[in-house]
């Protein structure tokens, strides 16, 4: 399919806007070539002119191995549509999809074009008509790749390894590996997610007419996950201390802050990465939906999903053999013994480490 259309003076963005649109091999389309509005990105905003708005003439569709022709005469004013202007400067658009079907286009551009009045048997002045100014933007395609490369690896990738270096401290040697693996990683994850977030919004200042956080849901999405995400690494930061050993040498009973920091730091944990993951993989339906590219989401969904459930079945492999003292012995590199008798010999070990780190 190809259109062409008229655009508000000085800008370069489709909407608002009108566009004469051909859809070759499409009989369900009413008026083909037809008039179309522009009141949105999405395809649900753009739309048929009503009938009786549609005076186009000399419309003529053709497709062959060369490409698609669309042909057509209107009038410049007419009521409801934006007007050309036939005696000054003009802002026009095109864009044509990869195929036939009306969806996304494959390519589009912008230009600036000085109309003149054409006077009967009188030729044109030399510079009449040279007005053209090409106004295509750059689509800034890469940063959009690099922004979702990053935040695709950050929370399909590293967030769930830094939450396995937790639920699996089992299989690590004691001490504080465990939660050195988990803080740094976590680390990493917010330096990823500050710098997706970074290029995201590079990339909008560079697009002009665009305003943060305002075009769509996704890039309100982006903010409020760059705040949880400070909140969260700060709430792992101040956690409150764990018990002290007694005495006689049993550990302490938690006080009540720590219980509820424990549940709140791992409920706001998995909101987090639920929300991330969602994120994600709505970026990437996003990027294939604006760049006509293949919709990665699956793959990411595919990589998240498997490795997190390979880690939480090594988790419930963990916790089986934890009443189990060969099978204990057979998978852990060395476990803190319970030497107090109280029977919680390894949480008295990490808590101890947690402490000491």
């Amino acid at each position: 399919w190809v259109s062409f259309g008229v655009g508000v003076l000085g800008s370069t963005l489709m909407i608002p806007g009108d566009a004469i649109m051909g859809l070759p091999n499409n009989d369900v389309v009413e008026f083909n070539p037809g008039k179309y509005v522009m009141d949105d990105r999405s395809l649900t905003g753009v739309r048929l002119y009503p009938s009786e708005m549609q005076t186009l003439q000399n419309v003529s569709l053709v497709q062959n191995s060369s490409g698609t022709i669309l042909e057509f005469s209107k009038k410049l004013v007419e009521p409801g549509e934006l007007p050309i202007n036939g005696d000054g400067v003009n802002n026009f658009m095109w864009a044509y999809g990869a195929n036939n079907a009306f969806n996304i286009h494959a390519a589009f551009g912008a230009f600036q074009l000085e109309l003149r009045t054409c006077v009967p048997n009188e030729r044109p002045l030399p510079d009449s008509g040279s007005g053209f100014v090409d106004l295509t933007e750059d689509t800034h395609e890469t940063d959009w790749q690099a922004h979702g490369a990053i935040a695709a690896i950050a929370w399909g990738v590293v967030s769930p390894i830094a939450i396995g270096a937790s639920m699996l401290r089992g299989f690590l040697p004691p001490g504080i590996l465990w939660l050195q693996i988990h803080f740094y990683l976590n680390l990493l994850l917010l330096t990823m997610t500050i710098i997706s977030f970074l290029v995201a919004v590079a990339a909008t200042e560079k697009k002009s007419g665009s305003v943060h956080f305002s075009d769509n849901d996704h890039s309100k999405a982006g903010l409020v996950i760059f705040l949880f995400s400070f909140v969260q690494v700060a709430f792992g930061i101040a956690r409150p201390p764990a018990p002290k050993k007694n005495d006689d040498g049993t550990m302490g009973n938690k006080q009540p802050v720590r219980m509820l920091w424990e549940f709140g730091h791992r409920v706001f944990g998995i909101f987090l990465l639920a929300f991330c993951w969602w994120q994600v993989q709505d970026g990437l339906k996003l990027y294939a939906f604006l760049f006509n590219a293949d919709d990665l989401s699956p793959v990411f969904w595919g990589i998240a999903a498997g490795l997190s459930g390979i880690i939480f079945l090594l988790y419930v492999y963990d916790k089986v053999l934890a009443g189990d003292d060969g099978g204990q012995a057979a998978h852990t590199v060395g476990k803190k013994t319970d030497d107090n008798g109280d029977g919680n010999g390894d949480r008295d070990g990490e808590e101890e480490e947690e402490r000491d780190a």
